[in-house]
């Protein structure tokens, strides 16, 4: 497998918050409100500290 390959593969096991989202969970803990989303792997980000609802679940 070529070095690039293998680091795309790696990225999308990684759970790796977009700026949007952490801007998003700075928000709702700021607001004490819970963080609605649909990505499970952002729900399961440790250290939040606000409620989280999964969409779709």
């Amino acid at each position: 497998m070529s070095v690039k390959k293998e680091i795309a593969s790696s990225r999308s096991r990684t759970a790796m918050p977009t700026f949007s989202s952490l801007m998003g969970m700075h928000l709702a803990e700021m607001l004490d409100a819970a963080l609605v989303t649909s990505d499970v792997r952002l729900a399961r980000t440790p250290g939040l500290r606000c409620a989280v609802d999964v969409l779709g679940d």
